[in-house]
């Protein structure tokens, strides 16, 4: 769930999913590279979607 997921993961789905934060700003609001914001989204979105065992 999006709650089991690290506080910058969370952040970043948050600001690009649900708010519509561009990527470049929402790195810029958590202080990493657009590239990195991008990472650490498909990281997360990922992680949600795996089964738990």
């Amino acid at each position: 769930a999006i709650l089991d997921l690290p506080p910058k993961h969370r952040a970043i789905l948050y600001l690009v999913e649900v708010e519509g934060v561009p990527y470049a700003e929402a790195a810029d609001q958590l202080g990493m590279t657009a590239v990195a914001a991008r990472a650490i989204a498909s990281r997360a979105r990922k992680r949600n979607r795996a089964p738990i065992s």
